[in-house]
């Protein structure tokens, strides 16, 4: 049962920085899961912001004990706002 949290430090307004982190819902019994999900995390391409990275961790939940971890991948920013919506280079 395959899942996803998602999570990217973001520096705020003060200059403080905040760890935002979001999970996706469970796909039960799927070797191929899918995830039509959207999170939004900043509103400007601020650079500092634009710096960071987001990390996707994988996880298959447990019914009886702890989630395993199954892996992960790191993501930066700017490159995903170079791609824009389309996902295409611009």
């Amino acid at each position: 049962d395959p899942y996803v949290v998602v999570s990217s430090p973001i520096t705020g307004a003060t200059g403080k920085e905040a760890f935002m982190k979001r999970k996706t819902k469970t796909v039960k019994e799927s070797l191929d899961p899918q995830w039509e999900e959207e999170f939004a995390y900043m509103e400007s391409t601020d650079p500092v912001n634009a710096a960071k990275t987001i990390t996707l961790h994988l996880k298959d939940a447990d019914q009886f004990g702890k989630d395993e971890w199954v892996g992960k991948a790191a993501l930066c920013l700017k490159d995903i706002m170079a791609a824009g919506e389309d996902g295409k280079e611009e």
